[in-house]
């Protein structure tokens, strides 16, 4: 299961990335994605996924609801794309 302290992700005892403004990084410190508005993007810009309706709709139009990609990452002063994007990037 996943955590968050603060502006770190946690799984277990392992920190395994960190958020900075609208940008998370893995634990090696590489960028591995960001997002903007209601939108996830990959680190070459390739916009992943974006939430629409309480709906999280991937580049390949495939829909799923925004409650059950969110509800293993718990944080109630996260946004719902930051916690969308953190599922995407590092599990749940």
């Amino acid at each position: 299961m996943i955590r968050i302290e603060g502006n770190h992700i946690w799984r277990g005892t392992d920190k395994i990335g960190w958020v900075e403004g609208n940008h998370l990084y893995n634990e090696e410190g590489d960028r591995v994605g960001y997002w903007s508005g209601d939108a996830l993007y990959d680190i070459h810009g390739n916009r992943l996924l974006h939430i629409h309706n309480n709906r999280v709709i991937d580049r390949g139009g495939k829909e799923a609801h925004l409650d059950d990609v969110i509800e293993t990452i718990p944080s109630a002063s996260m946004s719902e794309i930051a916690r969308v994007a953190i599922k995407t990037f590092f599990g749940g």
